[in-house]
């Protein structure tokens, strides 16, 4: 993994704003680290952000490319190509394929699990698997 810059990773793992350890980010926030390449491939999270572009843009001239503004290092053209490839006949059933063919939204994983109030610490005081590998 790229590495995070030290005061930016201090700030994410000691303070308590930042109380899912499952929403930090995986690799470095600085785009110069980040691989051309890597960027192309969409993670189950982003079909569900996807699918959710797609029907609130219903309507507009091109949804698409309203949905590639929202999607942080998407392009337009990646977007269509990521449509197009979950809509194949032989591509398995995902959640792109149903919105797309059957206006059905499936359910949504959760990201993170529930917090008690009385367990709100920062992340590095919670449970060790939860953590990105940069901070465990």
């Amino acid at each position: 993994y790229p590495t995070m810059p030290p005061q930016l990773a201090w700030l994410f793992a000691t303070r308590a704003v930042f109380l899912y350890p499952e929403l930090l980010p995986c690799v470095s926030l600085d785009p110069a680290l980040f691989c051309p390449r890597r960027s192309s491939a969409f993670t189950p999270a982003e079909d569900c952000l996807l699918v959710l572009g797609l029907r609130n843009m219903e309507g507009s001239v091109d949804p698409a490319k309203l949905v590639s503004q929202f999607l942080l290092r998407k392009t337009l053209v990646q977007v269509r190509r990521r449509i197009l490839q979950c809509c194949r006949p032989g591509f398995p059933d995902n959640v792109v394929k149903a919105y797309r063919y059957q206006r059905v939204l499936w359910p949504m994983s959760l990201a993170c699990r529930r917090i008690d109030p009385a367990e709100q610490r920062p992340p590095v005081e919670r449970e060790e698997r939860l953590l990105p590998l940069w901070l465990a």
